[in-house]
């Protein structure tokens, strides 16, 4: 290939050098490339975001108390992805449903006798609230001491009110999510005779107590076209109801045609049953672009479950598609207060048969067990062909990787043939054909290999064949990701001396 310092012609005779800098024309590293992460829950009246119509970047909290108002479920989202350094996030706030929304609402009642002081905790959003009881004080003035003190920690997403003994606690966002909050109390150090009662929705393992009431559904809709205009690599859905849910599994495919190239990737939370998050991961969604979080009775709201995993997943593929999540921390996830909800191995085992990402307790931290896509049937047949989010994650990285080298190819060779056959002259300098591609995506193939991305690249090669009515270059290829280090089995045998 000729090389052309433009004005620097063949009859040009003044001795020196001539020298030509020219930026950007190196291939660029996708790794470096931002990963763009968009959260998508509902925002207060507050916020100067407007729902269903702004996509905002958000770099702090303070942005997100201003964009959707501090304690909102779109901000609680925030919070929890901001929780990993450098992370691009972007909130796309849904409006909440427009028919009749109603806040999730518990209660706490304060009752009995004492005669010493002592202290009473309690837990919302997995937060921890300490509430100083005086050895007189009257009920009426603990309740309103247990409402002053839940309505003055920064971020919360519920307000407090109190009358006579009862303090009554609203979820400041409206509609049925509110009702994934829940509530526990701990009275070990509270004067003597003093009761607490909890009243919402039915009481989960040890009393923890959910909030009820939150009435009225939204609609991802209007946010699902917003995202249309380009990647938004992570998603985090506050939204996990099977509508919604079917709405965005549709377009996570449909934007990840070949047509369009907008491959995006859904991370949604449960935090109740395992059967109800088998049943979304397995039936509702049964998607290799989406993951499902879970953690079985989790203090912490599912919407904050996804926005941490995948702001995880956002700020780590750019240096390496196929990272290995097992036991990796979630900063700001509450960890289970009850022993009997920390997962054995037969639950896990269940939960990752099923499609479900699994949250567990390991010494009062909360870990991801594996990260896994939600893809596991082919119709009523275990499927899990793909299994690992870096099963999903390491095609997208190539596929980008591979359009970027092609841009690069096509822009050296614009024009285009078929291999010569036996005998024939080779194509002329500057002329694409099959078989220069595969060698300049093989060479890239390699080095992912190199990389612990893909494994077997020489016994799967890429292919190409020139389409004589199209006039173009046709290719394929396939991908093996690496396998992950997960099990091992080890058997320990002790011998006698002989």
């Amino acid at each position: 290939m000729a090389i052309v310092i433009p004005g620097f012609v063949d009859s040009d005779k003044v001795p020196g050098a001539v020298i030509e800098t020219v930026y950007g024309r190196g291939k660029q590293s996708l790794g470096a490339n931002p990963v763009l992460l968009v959260v998508t829950g509902n925002k207060l009246t507050a916020g100067t975001a407007v729902a269903d119509q702004d996509i905002n970047q958000v770099f702090s909290e303070n942005d997100a108390d201003t964009l959707y108002g501090a304690g909102s479920e779109i901000a609680m989202q925030c919070y929890a992805a901001l929780q990993f350094p450098g992370v691009a996030l972007f909130g796309a706030p849904v409006a909440e449903a427009t028919s009749s929304p109603v806040s999730a609402t518990l209660t706490l009642t304060v009752g009995g006798t004492w005669s010493t002081s002592g202290t009473v905790l309690i837990r919302l959003a997995g937060k921890a609230i300490a509430v100083a009881v005086g050895s007189s004080d009257p009920i009426n003035t603990v309740a309103t001491n247990i409402a002053n003190a839940i309505n003055g920690v920064q971020r919360l997403p519920m307000s407090a009110s109190p009358a006579s003994a009862v303090v009554t606690v609203s979820v400041l966002s409206k509609g049925t999510r509110g009702n994934d909050y829940v509530c526990a109390k701990d009275l070990s150090s509270a004067p003597a005779g003093l009761t607490l009662t909890l009243a919402g929705g039915s009481v989960l393992t040890g009393g923890v107590t959910p909030f009820s009431g939150g009435a009225g559904a939204d609609s991802v809709a209007t946010v699902l076209g917003l995202l249309t205009t380009q990647i938004w690599d992570y998603q985090a859905w506050a939204q996990n109801d099977a509508t919604n849910a079917g709405l965005i599994k549709a377009q996570l495919e449909s934007q990840a045609g070949p047509l369009l190239q907008h491959p995006g990737f859904a991370v949604f939370g449960k935090n109740r049953s395992t059967s109800t998050s088998i049943s979304f991961a397995q039936t509702t969604l049964n998607e290799q672009l989406a993951c499902v979080a879970h953690m079985t009775n989790g203090e912490t709201h599912p919407c904050q479950m996804a926005a941490q995993l995948a702001s995880l997943f956002a700020t780590t593929v750019g240096a390496n598609p196929n990272t290995r999540y097992i036991n990796a921390v979630m900063p700001t996830v509450a960890p289970h207060s009850q022993r009997a909800d920390i997962p054995g191995r037969s639950t896990l085992n269940a939960l990752l048969n099923a499609g479900v990402t699994p949250f567990t307790t390991v010494n009062g931290v909360v870990q991801v067990v594996d990260a896994i896509q939600s893809h596991c049937l082919n119709g009523s047949s275990p499927d899990y062909r793909t299994y690992h989010v870096g099963d999903v994650f390491v095609p997208i990285r190539v596929s980008k990787e591979l359009g970027q080298q092609w841009s690069i190819f096509s822009a050296a060779n614009p024009y285009a043939g078929p291999d010569p056959s036996d005998g024939q002259q080779p194509a002329p300098q500057g002329t694409a054909t099959p078989s220069l591609w595969v060698a300049e995506g093989t060479a890239l193939l390699k080095q992912f290999e190199g990389l612990n991305w893909l494994q077997d690249v020489d016994a799967n090669p890429m292919i190409a064949e020139w389409n004589t009515t199209s006039k173009r270059i046709m290719s394929a290829v396939p991908n093996i990701v690496r396998a992950q280090n997960i099990q091992a089995g080890i058997s320990v045998r002790q011998t006698a001396a002989s």
